[in-house]
């Protein structure tokens, strides 16, 4: 079986890069589920922990519910104000805990910690590919098939000095 969908077709708004960069998370999910890994940190190549705030990590663990999927650790800033001007009520964050809150539209997966069966979810939702990495886990929080999170404040950020090969 083919792991890209076999409708795919390029006029889809999906380019090269980004069925790359879905395939290397479908792998990681993969790899989570073959080895066992009940939790686990991914990180995108040009993602900058900032260790200034990394304690606040184990803050967040503690007021994770423990059938918890995912958590963003980095995302866009203005994500977390709760209002994206083209994302709808229900696609906006919302208050849960101090250091969380539920995960609504989001772009950017830069850092995030995902669960064995976050990462369950969302290969079986990517098999076969049909979205884009980022598109995969905001589609699965949106239609409620993961439970998502959203650190604040963000302890991950992307290095914007580099421009992103994916889009093009």
């Amino acid at each position: 079986m083919s792991i890209i969908k076999k409708s795919y077709n390029p006029r889809d708004n999906i380019t090269p890069g980004e069925i790359g960069c879905a395939m290397s998370y479908r792998m990681i999910y993969e790899h989570i589920i073959k080895n066992n890994l009940n939790t686990v940190l991914v990180l995108e190549d040009d993602a900058h922990i900032d260790f200034k705030k990394w304690h606040i990590l184990e803050k967040i663990l503690q007021q994770l519910p423990e059938d918890w999927d995912l958590v963003y650790l980095g995302y866009k800033d203005g994500e977390i104000r709760g209002y994206i001007p083209f994302i709808s009520k229900e696609g906006a964050t919302k208050r849960y805990k101090k250091y969380l809150r539920k995960a609504g539209a989001h772009e950017l997966t830069v850092g995030y910690l995902i669960s064995k069966k976050g990462a369950e979810i969302l290969l079986k939702k990517q098999t076969p590919i049909q979205y884009t990495s980022n598109g995969l886990i905001e589609n699965a929080i949106l239609n409620n098939e993961i439970k998502a999170f959203v650190s604040v404040p963000k302890i991950i950020h992307p290095n914007t000095t580099v421009k992103s090969s994916i889009w093009s």
